[in-house]
């Protein structure tokens, strides 16, 4: 954890499907880890982590 130095919400398709994940990056840019937002069975996003990231996306850019 002491690597990290940015936190970043990214939502981008990925093999044609939309994705979202919260990326913590060092200080050159390298990916430490990141969260995904969950998948059911069918691999459909759950609604409820999608609302919850953009939530949270805004109330750190603000």
């Amino acid at each position: 954890l002491d690597l990290v130095e940015h936190i970043a919400f990214v939502s981008k398709p990925f093999r044609g499907m939309e994705s979202y994940y919260i990326g913590f990056f060092n200080s050159d840019g390298d990916c430490v880890f990141k969260v995904y937002v969950g998948r059911d069975k069918k691999r459909q996003l759950f609604p409820q982590q999608v609302e919850a990231f953009k939530q949270m996306k805004k109330e750190f850019a603000a």
